[in-house]
């Protein structure tokens, strides 16, 4: 039996005041000093299993009442008479113009070219969604977004001991605080929308992709609740520096000093690197 996964709603929530990263104490310059976050390729974050199928299929009646809409809008009669319009508006011959607009209207409708439009498309949709949900369709949307999808992580806690021992080497890092009210995680083109998303926890699968996008993409297995991570995701356009590393290299976005809040210095952390 597939387990009953409730999800809240993403675009309602709203991240606290103030969130915070792990690090170990060979971070401090290049954070610190420089300015510099790293952002993390999905495919290259801690839990190896995060980028995997969470979805019974992309297309199911949510994708379906999407493209039923789409379709609605380009074959409408409407939609199609303005396109006839535009196309004839700068006829050189204005009485022509409308002769031909006039003519070709009473052709479309006898012809019954609104329907076959329709049904054409109709039919093209159909072929659409059964290959979308095909397994080929589905590995290639995981490695898109394993691939060409990075995220900056960070929690809600400052006092998690798991935290402060595998991201802070054990005691010996520091946690900065950042201000999630600073224009630096708001939408670029809506400033009172928020760019950080609060990671979803459960082992379970939805049924399809559009039924909950943060749990197909953006959740981790129920082992990892006590990160209580948040995360703000970007594309490889938006990154400014790729310094070559091995296993994985880094890829850095500048934050301006004014992001950061306080700095938490590890129980164990030396004076050679603070």
């Amino acid at each position: 039996m597939k387990p009953i996964c409730v999800f809240a709603d993403q675009t309602r929530l709203n991240p606290p005041a103030t969130l915070f990263k792990y690090l170990a104490p060979e971070r401090s310059i290049d954070v610190l000093e420089y300015g510099t976050a790293k952002f993390t390729q999905m495919a290259n974050t801690n839990d190896i299993f995060e980028v995997r199928k969470t979805f019974e299929r992309i297309a199911g009646p949510r994708f379906i009442e999407l493209i039923e809409g789409l379709k609605s809008e380009i074959v409408s009669k409407k939609s199609l008479d303005l396109k006839l319009d535009e196309k004839l508006k700068n006829h050189p011959d204005v009485k022509l113009s409308r002769h031909l607009r006039r003519k070709a209207k009473k052709i479309a409708i006898k012809d019954g070219l609104y329907k076959r439009l329709s049904s054409e498309i109709n039919n093209q949709a159909e072929l659409f969604t059964q290959h979308m949900n095909s397994e080929e369709a589905s590995e290639m949307f995981l490695d898109m977004v394993g691939k060409d999808m990075l995220c900056f992580s960070l929690s809600e806690s400052y006092d998690i001991a798991p935290m402060w021992a595998h991201y802070a080497d054990n005691q010996k890092g520091f946690v900065i605080a950042f201000k999630t009210d600073h224009s630096w995680f708001k939408n670029r083109n809506d400033y009172s929308k928020t760019r950080l998303h609060k990671v979803t926890y459960f082992d379970g699968i939805v049924d399809e992709f559009l039924e909950n996008p943060e749990a197909a993409f953006g959740s981790k297995t129920t082992h990892w609740s006590y990160e209580r991570e948040w995360r703000m995701y970007c594309g490889m356009k938006d990154i400014e520096k790729t310094i070559p590393s091995t296993p994985d290299p880094i890829h850095l976005v500048t934050f301006p000093p004014d992001l950061v809040e306080s700095i938490i210095i590890g129980a164990r952390a030396s004076r050679d690197h603070f």
